[in-house]
């Protein structure tokens, strides 16, 4: 029951977020260093589409390796939340705070951000606590990477969360623990 409870504290934050996007953006873009924006540089290449999405679900397949149920719930919780995210980026249609990288999809949801964090639900049920730690450390990282780099704001990173794990969530407790 505790982890409802981190959706609902995720969607008041992002309320929150809403309001002060803007300012909270321009802060990330004051404290702005050489090193930390070359290693950010670095990890976008990571995030290139369509291999993002391959990279991902590869890493999956290979940490969950022994567990082919969880892997295939993983695949259709990222497609269920990938959708969710395309038409949410189709209704709302907000820009990117800046469009360097020609991007050619909407800024809010964040659709890397809900891929990241639907993984995290089935990582969770992993007895290899390094490897877990890890995988958490990395998907933060490259969620706080969108930020940093102004392809996102605060808020849509936060909706990306709010699908991609909540979508996990649900279908990890609705079809695995049965």
């Amino acid at each position: 029951m505790k982890k409802i409870w981190i959706i609902i504290f995720a969607i008041i934050a992002l309320a929150i977020f809403l309001i002060f996007d803007h300012s909270l953006l321009n802060l990330v873009n004051t404290i702005k260093f050489p090193a930390l924006s070359s290693i950010f540089s670095a990890l976008l290449f990571i995030e290139i589409e369509p291999y993002f999405e391959i990279w991902l679900i590869a890493a999956m397949f290979f940490i969950m390796k022994k567990n082919k149920k969880k892997i295939t719930w993983l695949i259709i919780a990222m497609v269920i939340a990938s959708i969710i995210t395309l038409i949410l980026k189709n209704i709302i249609a907000r820009p990117r705070p800046s469009n360097l990288f020609n991007e050619k999809s909407n800024s809010f949801p964040s659709g890397h951000a809900t891929l990241l964090f639907a993984t995290l639900p089935f990582i969770e049920t992993m007895n290899n606590k390094t490897l877990k730690t890890v995988w958490i450390i990395f998907t933060a990282i490259l969620a706080f990477t969108r930020i940093y780099s102004n392809m996102h704001y605060f808020s849509d990173i936060l909706t990306g969360f709010v699908i991609g794990y909540g979508t996990s969530f649900f279908i990890k407790k609705w079809k695995i623990t049965k």
